[in-house]
Order: structure tokens, then sequence, then C-alpha cells
């Protein structure tokens, strides 16, 4: 064990691109630091606050154990030792400390998103990927820039659907665009994510270059839409690209692809954690129904901008001596998220915990932006006396299919 942990961090201070690189992984932290400042995220973890749990940790609330105030004092922590270890990895010196002290930061990290399902964000999917192939996988720089184009390639399979490639699935106006324009920007969004992104592989030419310039922009006009984080987030991990490239570029006639730079030996558990990351965002597909409303498979994987989604969550209360009545469960949450059956499974278990609540009928329809028609989701009755489980990977019974035929 410690001779594996000796060669990964040898890896790194044999390479000036790795050692930059895990400066922007540190970065990254800083930043997710900043955004959860920004978000208040202890308006959902602070103690005393009803928690929407993970299907893993169905007894979230039990970790919050700070008030709000202490809540934003650790995220400050978090972010000062996030710069610390930024710079650590500027020192020579200290390459084993940073390493070591960024997978320290990524394990708290992780575990202050498990306190909370609303925490979830593909970024954090992304980076966590990243991280892991930083910290753990010979071969680096081609492991990271393997799954970084895959990030992108399944990103575009998923908008593959009438809601995206209209423009219906946007909330927020586009800069510069709008009409007819907004469905052919959407549209060549897809083919850049999962045809042309392969050019970042003819490594330092100028369609390699001209790919990553077309990246840049496609997040530059993502900053009014979904904020600051995704697109600096995605800025620092494309970079690995352009530190590893050098200048000038190269002409096209000139690259020569080396197959046998990808059949190394050592690149295998590279190409064994890009299976399993694609089989997480494969996974939904095998499940029937319209897993964009379900949630079904889709827990791990990616899901951006495939949807806007309205729904209808309510529960039906039977209590002791005051009758029944109707409770609406919707509460305001992200875009991707607010009508998530995972978020109203969490509430309504938690409900069920209510000794004076006799009988609860939960309810959930949902529907795409396209459509006008609600699919009823979730119809369950009496569902506290119920041992309702739920499946990462498998289809639930208990989530309703036969609406969607």
């Amino acid at each position: 064990m410690r001779n594996y942990f000796s060669r990964q961090i040898q890896e790194i201070r044999n390479d000036s691109v790795l050692r930059t690189f895990g400066l922007l992984l540190a970065f990254i932290q800083a930043l997710t630091a900043v955004y959860w400042l920004h978000q208040n995220i202890s308006q959902w973890v602070a103690t005393g606050i009803e928690g929407i749990c993970w299907p893993m940790f169905p007894n979230c609330e039990s970790w919050h154990v700070f008030n709000a105030t202490q809540i934003n004092l650790v995220l400050i922590l978090f972010l000062l030792a996030s710069l610390g270890v930024l710079v650590l990895f500027l020192i020579p010196k200290t390459l084993s400390i940073a390493y070591w002290s960024l997978l320290t930061i990524n394990i708290i990290k992780y575990a202050i998103i498990s306190m909370d399902l609303r925490l979830r964000l593909n970024q954090h999917i992304m980076a966590f990927w990243v991280a892991l192939a930083f910290l753990f996988l010979p071969k680096k720089k081609k492991s990271i820039q393997i799954l970084i184009v895959l990030f992108y390639f399944w990103a575009g399979f998923l908008k593959i659907n009438s809601e995206w490639l209209s423009g219906q699935a946007l909330y927020k106006p586009l800069w510069f665009f709008s009409g007819p324009a907004v469905a052919w920007a959407c549209t060549y969004v897809v083919v850049l994510e999962i045809l042309l992104v392969w050019g970042l592989f003819l490594s330092g030419t100028w369609l390699a270059w001209m790919t990553l310039a077309q990246l840049i922009v496609f997040h530059i006009f993502s900053f009014p839409i979904v904020g600051f984080f995704y697109p600096l987030l995605m800025f620092a991990l494309l970079a690995i690209f352009p530190l590893d490239w050098g200048w000038p570029p190269q002409k096209l006639q000139s690259f020569k692809i080396s197959f046998s730079s990808f059949c190394s030996r050592e690149l295998l558990m590279s190409y064994i954690a890009a299976l399993v990351f694609s089989f997480f965002q494969l996974s939904s597909k095998f499940i029937p129904g319209d897993t964009a409303l379900t949630g079904e498979g889709r827990i791990f994987s990616l899901h951006i901008f495939d949807s806007l989604t309205t729904c209808e969550a309510q529960a039906r209360i039977q209590v002791a001596g005051r009758g029944t009545y109707a409770m609406n469960l919707h509460i305001p949450l992200s875009v991707r998220l607010h009508c998530e059956p995972l978020v109203y499974l969490s509430r309504v278990r938690r409900l069920c915990r209510n000794p004076e609540i006799q009988k609860l009928d939960f309810m959930l329809s949902s529907h795409r932006a396209n459509e006008e028609k609600y699919h009823s989701i979730i119809n369950i009755e009496d569902f506290c006396s119920k041992n309702i489980t739920y499946s990462l990977f498998l289809p639930n019974p208990w989530i309703l299919k036969d609406s969607f035929r």
C-alpha cells in the first residue's frame, strides 16, 4: 500500500502539468466552499431543519448537529483549508502533504454532501471522478482527459430529446439568442458534446484548440442560466488540455494517433473507471418509464438540462381526533431536484414518525415542459404501514410506469 501511494505521488511530482492541475483541484474545493456560502446551505443542514435524505442515509437529520453560524464557520475553515492545499501544490517540497491534504478535503466535502440530497449537483459528480483519477489512477493526465470527454459525451446523449432540442428545457434566456435561434444553438450543443468533443484527443492541433474554444464559449453562455459555479469548475477541469498540449498549435497533418498510448496496461484501471462512470449514465435507460420524471437509476448520473419538469406532490393525512386533511408537500428546490421523487419520499418518511398520524396517502404527479398532461408517478395508500424501500439501480415497483405508455 505504501508503494502504491508513493507511485501516485511520484507521478505528480515528476510532471509539472499534474502539479499545476493539483492546484486547480484545490481551487475547485475552495470554489465549492464559496458556492455553499453563497447558497446559504445552513438553511438545509442546520440542526432542527427538516432533512432531505439520500436513500443510502435515511436518518441524515441525526447528522445535523451544528447551528447556522457554526455551519458557516465550518465552510469558512473549509475554504481556508482548500486555499492552503493550493499553496502546498506550489511548493515542491510539500507535494506529499499536498496530496494527502487534497484527499482529506475531498473526504470532508463528500461527507458534507451526504448530509442532504439538496447538495447533490452534477458539478460534484464530475469533480469526484476527476479527483479519483488524479489521486488513485496511473497515467493521470490521460485518465483525466478520458473522463472529461465522457462528461460531455454523456451530457450530450441526455440532451437528445425534443425538450432540449427545442430550447424548452432552458429556464432562463440565452445571451444574444431568441426565437428559432435558441433551438439551433441547443442542437449545436448536442453536436459539440457528442461528436466534436472527441477532437480534444487530437492533442495540440488546431482542431483540438478549436474544440476547446467552442467548449469555453459554451460555458461562458451558461453563466446567466446556471450561475458561476458550473462554468468556473469546468474551466478548471478543461485546463488539463492546454497545460498538456503546450504552444503553438500543431498542424493536423503532422499529428499521428498513437494507438499504443491508448492500449497501455497502465490505462486499464482508467478504462474500468470510465466504464463504471458510463454505467451510471446508462443505468436509467434499462428502467421502464420516463426516468427524467421518475428519477430511477439517475442518482449517480449526470442530468444536465435534459428536462424541465412541473409536479404536484400531496399527502392525504388522517390524524387521531382531527379528521383527514390534504398537505402540499412541494418545497422550493433547484430545477433539477424540485420534482425528484426521492425528495418527497424523504419528506413522507419523516411525517410517518409522527405518532398522531393514523394513515397517510402519498401522491406525486409530474410532466415535462413540452407536455400538458400530468403523469401519475406515485400513488400509495396508507404509506406508513408499508415497508417502502428504494433501489438505486433497479426499477421500484411502487413508482408507476403505466402512465408513460
